[in-house]
């Protein structure tokens, strides 16, 4: 659930930057941006983790981590395009869009691993 709610918190509040570019509202992006990153971030690793076969950990969590680097440069360069080729407009709705669809790719990647619940049900 928190991957669920983490991804939209962090890219449909861009939608704000469509309807007012003042100095509050971007305040109010950035807080809601970090938010979603503090849930996103121990979440997913936890995720990942908990997927991961535990002889091969440590290589899970390799490439996962190394796998940010890749999004934090080309994030910036694609959307760069889309405002250049479409305006700002169209690429704030792909900076949601692509926050919703991360949500539930991430529900659905998190879907029956709940170590709590494992943890609960072996000891009852």
């Amino acid at each position: 659930v928190k991957l669920g709610i983490a991804m939209p918190l962090m890219g449909v509040p861009f939608l704000l930057l469509n309807v007012n570019g003042s100095a509050p509202v971007i305040a109010l992006v950035i807080a809601l941006f970090v938010c979603g990153e503090m849930l996103w971030v121990p979440t997913s690793q936890a995720v990942v983790a908990a997927l991961a076969p535990a002889d091969i950990r440590g290589a899970y969590m390799g490439v996962f981590a190394s796998t940010w680097s890749i999004g934090w440069a080309l994030t910036p360069f694609l959307g760069l395009q889309v405002r250049h080729a479409y305006g700002d407009a169209t690429m704030w709705v792909c900076v949601a869009t692509v926050g919703v669809v991360a949500g539930v790719i991430g529900l659905l990647a998190a879907r029956g691993h709940d170590r709590e619940a494992e943890v609960a049900s072996a000891a009852a």
